[in-house]
């Protein structure tokens, strides 16, 4: 049994998406060691980051286009206010990934629910603890 073509543009664009947030973050890398070069690679950091922000308001756009075609003459705004909070969260803690926070990549990284994520995580923080208080102390 094939995949049919519904499912081959789903595939496509989730591994465009992918790609893309790939090399935003690798852009964001390069023009963060231009400015300090003595700093390590944030590759990894930035492409949390820029996924989160991303994916966030994707699935944010998705899920609100989906309550206004299901509930069309739905009245209760307040679901709308609440998933639109909850999936601006991955946006925001993006952004803050983005600019070194280490609370936002600890939180990024609780909130992704990934064990893997978890473990990479963990050793990533700690290899650039040193970089993370530096930040901190320019804030």
């Amino acid at each position: 049994m094939g995949a049919g073509p519904f499912e081959l543009i789903i595939w496509v664009f989730f591994i465009g998406l992918f790609v893309l947030n790939y090399f935003i973050a690798k852009k964001l890398n390069t023009n963060h060691k231009i400015l300090y070069p003595d700093h390590q690679d944030y590759k990894w950091g930035y492409f949390m980051g820029v996924s989160g922000v991303v994916g966030g308001t994707l699935y944010c756009l998705f899920y609100l286009f989906t309550l206004i075609m299901v509930f069309e003459g739905f009245q209760e705004i307040g679901l709308y206010v609440l998933i639109l909070a909850l999936y601006l969260i991955p946006v925001i803690l993006g952004y803050f990934v983005c600019k070194k926070s280490k609370q936002a990549i600890i939180w990024a990284t609780v909130f992704s629910l990934n064990p893997v994520i978890w473990i990479i995580n963990f050793f990533y923080i700690k290899k650039r603890r040193g970089d993370f208080f530096e930040q901190e102390k320019q804030i």
